[in-house]
Parts: C-alpha cells; structure tokens; sequence
C-alpha cells in the first residue's frame, strides 16, 4: 500500500487493513456496504452478509482515516448513466441503482473525503429521472452531513 492515497473497499476487511492504512499514509477510504432494505441484487452471494456487517464501518470509523461509507440500495447489472442518481441519509431508501452508477458514485466519493477521522455515510439509487448529460456531483454531495 506504499503510495497509495485512497482505497474502495467492497468486501470483508482483512485484519489489521485499517491499522496498515494509517500505518502507509492512506488518506481516504471508501467502503461500500449496504443499505437496510438492499436484498441483495446483484451482489446477492457469500458476501451479501459481510456487506450488511456493521462493524466493517465502526472498524473503520475508530481508524482516524477520512471514511465514506456509500450504501447502495439493489445493484442490478445494467448499464450506468440512464437514470439519475439519488443521494439519501437515514437508511430509509429503496429501489436499485446499476453497478457502473455505484462504480461512479464511488471514484467521485473519492474526489470529497470528509475530514480525517470523521464518517460520511450515504445511500444511493437510481431516479425515474432521465440522467443529464452533465451531472452536478457538488450538488449531491453537499447537503450529506456527517
């Protein structure tokens, strides 16, 4: 992990993976999880329960590192950049979202860590909206608190 600023994280924390992100100088880690009314979708196999693992995020949120934890709703094979894209807090979102607009949505979360050792935890879906051509990622990032 030498050099390396930032990880997306989509599947089980190995032990000791926080401990050697601050040991390396990460800087930002995003880690998908899960929302509480995702069945799975696309990701719907072993790991579906390690996703909806709480403490993969309080591991993380005890790290010190700038963490945003994106819960997406269903993931569904289908191609990305058709629909809008919905931020939500509260775990209350349901729907699907396609696994190219959660790649998305993850590599701009990149882009906006919160401050190093705060937590920035979001749902996201899929609209009935048609897609713009031209997103406004500032938009939907800055009305999330932390």
């Amino acid at each position: 992990m030498n050099g390396v600023r930032a990880a997306v994280v989509t599947d089980a924390l190995e032990d000791g993976f926080a401990e050697a992100c601050a040991r390396r100088g990460v800087k930002h880690v995003v880690l998908v999880s899960s929302a509480k009314s995702a069945n799975g979708g696309l990701f719907a196999d072993a790991n579906a329960r390690t996703r909806r693992d709480r403490k993969r995020e309080e591991t993380l949120a005890r790290s010190g590192l700038a963490v945003t934890v994106v819960r997406p709703v269903n993931v569904r094979a289908e191609p990305g950049g058709a629909r809008e894209i919905v931020f939500g807090q509260g775990d209350t979102m349901t729907g699907d979202i396609s696994l190219e607009d959660l790649a998305e949505t993850c590599a701009r979360a990149l882009t906006r860590p919160p401050k190093p050792g705060k937590v920035l935890t979001f749902e996201v879906k899929n609209g009935v909206n048609a897609r713009s051509k031209r997103d406004d990622w500032g938009a939907l990032f800055t009305p999330l608190s932390i």
